[in-house]
């Protein structure tokens, strides 16, 4: 199963080399094990075609990275996606991205006037995008 979101996407700008991000990065135990079971969790929203239950899981993931790699600009999304009528948020970890999940069947005039608050909000580039759809 692949839930089916569009993605509004904010660029953060910039290039990460993710090997030289990655090579000092340390979670403590605690987040460790809630990662473990965020996975857990996860794999049961993927069974039960649970999208927003996928959507809080990545929402909480995004939050569990900003303890070990604090940004600014990160907690001032996850701060107000709620605001902006999102499901939950997606972050490239090591990337200089973050999506706000919509539901698939959000119209294409809906999606643009999201991305035009967020762009105003948040002054950083903004795309639409969204999830792969399976031909099979």
């Amino acid at each position: 199963y692949i839930p089916e979101f569009s993605v509004v996407a904010v660029d953060l700008g910039g290039e990460v080399d993710t090997l030289t991000y990655n090579k000092d990065l340390q979670f403590t135990p605690d987040v460790m094990a809630e990662y473990d079971a965020l996975l857990e969790a996860m794999a049961v929203d993927f069974e039960r075609r649970d999208d927003q239950g996928i959507a809080d899981k990545a929402t909480r993931s995004a939050e569990l990275h900003l303890r070990a790699r604090p940004d600014l600009h990160r907690r001032d999304i996850l701060d107000h996606y709620r605001e902006l009528g999102a499901m939950g948020v997606v972050n490239t970890h090591s990337g200089t991205c973050l999506g706000l999940l919509y539901p698939r069947s959000t119209s294409t005039g809906e999606l643009d006037a999201i991305a035009q608050r967020v762009k105003s909000r948040f002054g950083h580039s903004v795309f639409l995008t969204h999830t792969l759809r399976l031909l099979i």
